[in-house]
């Protein structure tokens, strides 16, 4: 279901991820293909360019954006933060395309649900 969802590219998905125990709060909004902009001063930009996320990125402030110039759709799925197992939703990447979430503080492992071997950190400090 993931694969066909990303095939047919997501135009535009606000997100509002649930609440867990452990704080793990973020806002997600997936950008529209091709939707372009410069970066916001305080974003880290995460560039996935083959089939394969950068093993470790730190961010100093909470938002994350993932560009996807890789030719493949894929999803930032997260597993854990801090150790916990995270409770967000999924972000799909569209070939071309973006996604931006807004992270608390933490150490975050992430996957790519079409990609098994697609597998990432971000790090994020106060």
């Amino acid at each position: 279901m993931k694969r066909l969802k990303a095939t047919l590219g997501v135009m535009v998905i606000v997100l509002a991820a649930c609440s867990s125990d452990s704080g793990n709060d973020t806002t997600v909004e997936t950008a529209a293909p091709n939707s372009g902009g410069a970066a916001d001063g305080g974003d880290t930009v995460v560039e996935v360019t083959s089939i394969a996320y950068p093993t470790d990125t730190v961010a100093t402030a909470g938002t994350v954006r993932w560009v996807n110039t890789s030719g493949a759709p894929h999803t930032v799925e997260f597993d854990t933060v801090n150790g916990a197992a995270a409770d967000t939703a999924a972000l799909d990447l569209p070939v071309d395309g973006e996604a931006t979430v807004t992270l608390t503080e933490g150490t975050w492992i992430y996957h790519c649900g079409i990609h098994a071997s697609m597998v990432g950190t971000v790090t994020v400090e106060g």
